[in-house]
């Protein structure tokens, strides 16, 4: 067989001598790579080919083009240079590129069941699909996702959905087993129905003579309707078979047999009736059916092959689809239907009538009602709607065809002519509530090069608003909008908008985060001209507006970093475009026009779509051609906004109807419908206008001379003929073509707003390539009565608003230029500087509208405003609902709804009669404030925040806080303080409502004035780290400490604060006498050290210990009760050895191994000095290598002392002052932390504390907390038993020569030096013991 191989291979050039099998070359235009690959490296598995030959035979077997295009794909090196595995990725990477991992995940999840598709064959291509999405893990749980998603068949879909805990094997094993037993069902049903037509037809025979009335129609129909359906032989019903069948118990009056009725019987009685039989058969099968559907003859048998005849009537108000039914003499409706339009039940009137169904069922109405009907135009009183149980269709009868004359016609009667309701049933997922997602692509996002990422810390968010936040924040997650991250190199600061209804809409502040270094996509709008072709002719027209467009548009992932988030939550990053991205229009525009391309008569503007013909049929063909592309797509529209069959419509600025373009009267109206002016202020804001424009006006100076008159000084204001020519005549002349002009997307546009104490004003202009300006379209209106209260830069910000909102198809999408007269808007609303965090929410809300538009706003003086200002101050006259179209949403009398004392009505007051507070209210309203050189200091904390305040219903606020006078501030700070949550949660609180001068200071001051406050408070911060100061050498400062019970044993340990050597000792006991024994061990091996630092264990502190250390002159320093890191070279010795003492042997020698641990720890370098124990303690007797080691050693330490101290996570650095009144920590009973003095400085962090009743306690700073006393008060002595083991006498106070010395600020020569007692003053008895 080898040879055989190998002379075929040989033939073919392809195989060496002595090789099992046979591959061919690789064919780069016909094989695939991917199994070649898989071929060969299985062929030299078989021959056990070195890896070596194994590169050099896939370079040979590659053939010429392979080879030549490998070769290519490793220049400059070549591929004999190269490992085989660094080969076959270059080539596959060149011939099978890594697809699209969302493109691929995108057609899994869109892969259903096809119809003729059995599961075996879904299944495998949904393995074949998942190849190269990356599932991971995942991998099984995607698959069985998508078995249940996709697959066909309902009744497998609702099993597979009941399983709790469903795999993806368990999955297919049920769908093929389920198919499997459908199929054999199907099979037996067919053979069952070829049965039943085969006696049915053995039936009819005997019937057949007879069968010249109705009897031969309906069984002509129900035999034509019944063929190919499954027909149940108990009951003869199409539809269900006899498992399923209700009268498979019931007893047949034939044959007296169960299982079937009558009609079907098989044994026929020759003596009856025919007639009688059809009746009784008639009975048997709808007998028992549900009254009210025995009162609709279009649900009879007949009615299964024959459409319902419908029409849709306005009955009391709510639109009903009714059926017609021409053999009901009434009409009715089931009470199911009569409780969901929400009829009244008071209403219902009684009926003595009782009703007979076609098949003699007798039916009772629960009543009826007088209903007015409306239909087309045609109203009709006091019709009787009768009501029947049950849950069938509304019928029409007789009585109202007849009043409401309704012609009998197959067509769906509306009330109006063309149905808006039947597009909106077929194309309901076009307009679905739920939030469409464009589904050809993904979008990206493009940065400038070198662009540094911007990071944005959340903003403070009120507590009222914080959980409407984070529900919103979940709403977004949950509607797969929002996606939580952990980190991320970007953040933009989350912009809280409440909406009208009092809901919250989240906005990034990208202006400054990401728009500044974006790559704008300008795609282009629309031109006029475009507009007139494309609709010319028409005179039908329809708009459709999509439902929050961009957020209909995927991100990719890279691009959905950009839009990061940052909230008090955490991060979040949108999956879609969001409100607020400069590159969003341009995309928009460009989607919209390729999925509109090919529509005749339609023109999208971002995303507002115009669709025209000129017939209501035509219209009617090119709106669902529009609506099945973008039900392709997957974009729905706002149903609400859409106009369906309209005769004219306004697009793009102008309105549009069968005669063309036209201009409309509103862009003009602010002009034509001008007040004239009522006094000489309103004149010369309108004489401002005509300055602005005059130029381009001939003789515009004598035609408004009569109104310059009434100018003069001494002349009456009387407004004549001649001043009404004049005002007409520059009316006529400012919208004459020598002004006004048409919209060009070509030239720059300009934005001039203004606003009055009476009304606000716009004008939109051209600048032309002479720079002269000429205006498109004026706008004013009065303010509401609501608005005439706000703050002046709230007016002009609404203003801005108002006038961006009427003109937004001139706007959107596009630069423009927006010019105002008040400057703090500029910064407010200026790119350049993110939404200040206490700007009112009004403003915040407005910005975060204006960020998703394209300008530059520019500050213009009053003086250049004029043509703005004129409008403003002769506005149109509006209703005042007409103006809100927006509600602000403040509830004032929250922040004062639990203070009874104080009502929201009498802070405002209180403001208007407090002098300051009076002069700040009334320049935020006006918007006037003196120049910072002349400002009070009272008044500047207002000052420095004026563009933060606003009024809002005669409040003053900052920001979103209340501004307090000082009548209310005492009583607001008690209420605050009420709970006693300290200092950090009565801010916080404050900083959510209200707001004054000073407020922290305040809250600050009454904390540290509480008593209770201070008798409870936690520990205070950390001081930072005091180490101890380096000895001189060793033996001049020991540290001692007990260790145990460790594994039921006793340990003393010493160690030398020079040198590091440490001591330590087993003990059976730790009483006074043992730990003495124990340290004349270790000073007649060590010597005796001049200090010796110790805890206040009532073995070192007795009175035989002192004893015994003075006897030997060691100064013994105990560290303040409770706090051990005082003593922390023995604390941490402990903590080393506890650890080797754990893993010691459980049956070890322990003497022994106390042995090796101290002579490994002294003979190993330590960490702090550099070198080992050893070296230092025992090389003071060896004056050269001590002598050499001496100042290394010391620097090392005093290094080491710096990195402590900087890793320390202390932060305080507080120091007392003798007679300082502080709060001390009490270990006893009574209150946690005790009034008291400072008495004595022991050391940089530890005092000498009297707190009363002749006791004084040591205590280190981390114990001890500030106390303010006010003026006038004592302090406060506690005589509450308290013992504490601290406590010193105040005739025996010994300190700490060497720490106190540190402390330039204590003369050491008054300290005494006697020794104290650092035990319990209790008196201790000796144990009573039974005596024997």
């Amino acid at each position: 067989m080898a040879a055989s191989n190998n002379s075929g291979n040989r033939s073919n050039g392809n195989s060496g001598i002595g090789l099992t099998g046979q591959i061919s070359e690789f064919n780069i235009k016909d094989d695939d790579f991917s199994a070649w690959v898989e071929r060969f490296e299985l062929f030299i598995l078989l021959n056990e080919v070195n890896v070596h030959k194994k590169k050099l035979m896939f370079l040979t077997f590659l053939g010429n083009d392979g080879y030549s295009l490998l070769r290519d794909l490793c220049i400059p090196s070549k591929p004999i240079d190269k490992g085989y595995d660094s080969l076959k990725e270059l080539l596959s990477n060149y011939i099978n590129p890594k697809p699209n991992l969302l493109t691929e995940r995108y057609k899994f999840k869109e892969r259903k069941q096809r119809s003729e598709e059995t599961i075996h064959q879904f299944v495998a291509s949904l393995k074949k699909l998942s190849q190269f999405c990356e599932f991971g893990v995942n991998l099984d749980d995607s698959l069985r996702d998508q078995v249940v998603y996709g697959i066909k068949d309902v009744h497998i879909k609702k099993r597979l959905l009941s399983e709790t805990k469903l795999t993806f094997k368990r999955s297919v094993e049920l769908s093929l087993s389920m198919e499997a037993a459908d199929k054999d069902v199907s099979k037996w049903e067919s053979q069952e129905l070829n049965y039943q037509k085969f006696m049915k037809t053995k039936n009819n025979k005997s019937v057949k003579d007879w069968g010249k009335g109705k009897l031969k129609t309906e069984k002509k129909e129900s035999s034509k309707g019944m063929s190919g359906k499954i027909v149940c032989f108990c009951c003869g019903v199409v539809g269900h078979t006899k498992p399923n069948c209700k009268y498979k118990s019931l007893v047949c009056s034939n044959c007296s047999k169960v299982g079937h009725l009558k009609k079907v019987c098989k044994i026929k009685k020759s003596n009856v009736n025919l007639l009688e039989q059809v009746n009784n058969n008639l009975n048997d099968d709808f007998g028992d059916l549900n009254v009210m559907d025995n009162i609709y003859l279009l649900d009879s048998v007949d009615c299964n092959f024959i459409k319902p005849f419908n029409i849709k009537l306005n009955v009391g108000g709510n639109l009903i689809n009714f059926q017609i039914d021409t053999g009901s003499s009434i009409t009715a409706i089931s009470y199911d239907e009569f409780m969901k339009v929400k009829f009244k039940t008071k209403d219902l009137i009684n009926s003595d009538i009782s009703l007979k169904g076609y098949t003699g069922t007798l039916i009772e109405p629960v009543g009826f009602l007088r209903v007015k009907v409306l239909f087309k135009d045609h109203v009709v009183q006091d019709l009787k709607l009768y009501i029947i149980k049950g849950n069938g269709p509304p019928i029409v009868g007789r009585d109202w065809i007849d009043r409401l004359s309704i012609p009998l016609t197959d067509k769906v009667y509306s009330l109006t002519s063309y149905s808006h309701d039947s597009i909106f049933k077929e194309f309901s997922s076009v307009f679905s509530t739920v939030l469409g997602c464009y589904k050809p692509k993904t979008f990206k996002l493009y940065l400038n090069d070198n662009v540094k990422p911007v990071f944005c810390k959340p903003r403070v968010l009120p507590f009222t608003l914080k959980d409407k936040v984070s529900n919103e924040i979940d709403r977004l997650i949950n509607e797969k909008l929002l996606i939580p991250v952990e980190t991320s190199e970007r953040a933009t600061p989350v912009v809280p908008v409440v909406k009208g209804d009092g809901t919250i809409r989240l906005c990034g502040d990208y202006k400054v985060t990401l728009n500044k270094f974006l790559k704008v996509d300008r795609y282009p709008i629309p031109r006029v001209s475009d507009l007139m072709a494309t609709l010319q002719g028409a005179s039908k027209f329809c708009i459709l507006d999509l439902c929050q467009a961009y957020q209909q548009l995927l991100l990719d992932e890279d691009s959905q970093k950009l839009t990061t988030l940052s909230t008090h939550k955490g991060l979040y990053v949108f999956k879609r475009i969001p409100y607020g991205i400069a590159s969003a229009p341009g995309i928009l525009q460009r989607e919209m026009e390729n999925v509109l391309r090919d529509i005749d008569g339609t023109v999208a503007f971002y995303d507002d779509i115009i669709i025209s013909g000129k017939s209501e049929e035509e219209v009617c063909s090119r709106l669902k051609e529009v609506l099945s592309k973008l039900s392709l797509v997957g974009f729905t529209v706002k149903k609400e906004k859409c106009k369906l069959f309209k005769d004219s419509v306004t697009f793009l600025g102008y309105k549009i109807d069968k005669d063309g373009l036209h201009v409309p009267e509103t862009r003009v109206k602010a002009i034509t419908a001008a007040p004239i002016p009522c006094n000489v202020s309103q004149l010369k804001a309108f004489l401002g206008l005509v300055t602005y424009y005059g130029k381009f006006i001939k003789n515009m100076s004598t035609i408004a001379n009569p109104l310059y008159k009434l100018l003069k000084n001494n002349t009456a204001y009387e407004w004549g003929n001649d001043q009404n020519k004049a005002f007409d005549g520059i009316k006529k002349a400012l919208l004459s073509k020598e002004i006004l002009i048409h919209y060009n997307p070509k030239w720059p546009i300009i934005l001039a707003c203004d606003a009055s104490p009476t009304g606000i004003g716009a004008v939109l202009s051209h600048k032309l390539p002479d720079e002269s300006e000429k205006p498109i379209a004026f706008i004013s209106r009065t303010l509401s009565s609501s608005e005439r209260g706000y703050a002046q830069i709230d007016k002009e910000a609404t203003a801005i608003v108002y006038a961006i909102k009427y003109f937004h198809q001139f706007l959107y999408g596009r630069e423009f230029i927006l010019r105002t007269d008040h400057k703090p808007l500029v910064m407010i609303f200026g790119p350049k500087k993110g939404i200040p965090v206490m700007a009112a929410n009004r403003l915040q809300r407005y910005a975060i509208f204006l960020s998703g538009y394209n300008y530059e706003i520019q500050f213009i003086k009053g003086t250049d405003n004029g043509n703005a200002d004129a409008l403003s101050r002769l506005s149109l006259e509006f209703p005042d609902n007409a103006n809100n179209s927006e509600l602000d949403n403040y509830s004032i009398n929250l922040i004062t709804e639990n203070i009874k004392s104080i009502s929201d009505l009498d802070i405002c007051l209180e403001v208007k009669k407090h002098p300051l507070l009076r002069e700040v209210f009334l320049r935020v309203f006006t918007g006037k404030w003196d120049d910072i050189k002349v400002v009070s200091e009272d008044m500047k904390p207002y000052f420095n925040r004026r563009n933060e305040f606003s009024i809002e219903k005669g409040f003053l606020l900052w920001g979103h806080r209340l501004v307090i006078p000082p009548k209310y501030r005492t009583a607001l700070l008690a209420e605050l303080h009420n709970t006693h949550l300290g200092i950090v949660k009565m801010k916080s609180i404050a900083r959510s409502y209200i707001w004054w001068p000073g407020i922290d200071s305040d809250i600050e001051s009454i904390t540290k004035e509480c008593m209770k406050c201070l008798a409870y408070s936690e520990n205070p911060p950390r001081s930072i780290l005091h180490s101890w100061p380096y000895p001189d050498g060793p033996s001049q400062r020991v540290h001692l400490d007990f260790l145990g019970p460790v594994n039921g044993k006793m340990f003393i340990v010493i160690i030398d604060a020079f040198s590091k050597w440490i001591f330590v000792k087993h003990m059976l006991n730790i009483t006074t006498s043992s730990t003495i024994k124990v340290l004349c061990e270790y000073f007649a091996y060590c010597g005796v050290p001049a200090k010796l630092v110790t805890d206040n264990g009532s073995s070192l502190c007795s009175k035989e210990m002192i004893d015994f250390l003075k006897k030997n002159r060691v100064f013994h320093i105990t560290t303040p009760p409770y706090n051990p890191s005082t003593n922390g070279a023995a604390e941490n010795l402990v903590r080393t050895f506890k650890n080797f003492i754990k893993k010691c042997k459980s049956n070890s020698d322990i003497e022994m191994d106390i042995f090796k641990f101290v002579l490994s720890y002294n003979s190993t370098k330590h960490c702090a000095t550099g070198v080992s124990p050893a070296e230092l303690h025992l090389g003071r007797l060896l004056p050269t290598p001590f002598d050499r080691l001496n100042s290394f050693a010391k620097y090392n330490y005093n290094k080491g002392i710096v990195v402590a101290k900087n890793n320390y996570r202390g932060c305080r650095e507080k120091v007392y002052l003798i007679k300082d009144t502080v709060m001390c920590k009490n270990y006893g009973t009574g209150d946690v932390w005790v009034p008291g003095i400072i008495l004595k400085i022991l050391s940089p962090v530890t005092y000498l504390v009297d707190v009363g009743n002749g006791m004084v306690w040591k205590r280190h700073v981390n114990q001890i907390i500030d106390r303010v006393i006010t003026k006038g008060s004592e302090v406060e002595t506690l005589n509450d038993g308290r013992d504490d083991k601290s406590t010193v006498d105040n005739k025996q106070i010994e300190l700490d020569q060497e720490v106190a010395s540190n402390n330039n600020n204590v003369s050491l020569d008054s300290v005494s030096k006697d020794t104290f007692i650092r035990k319990s003053g209790r008196t201790i008895k000796p144990p009573k013991r039974l005596n024997l």
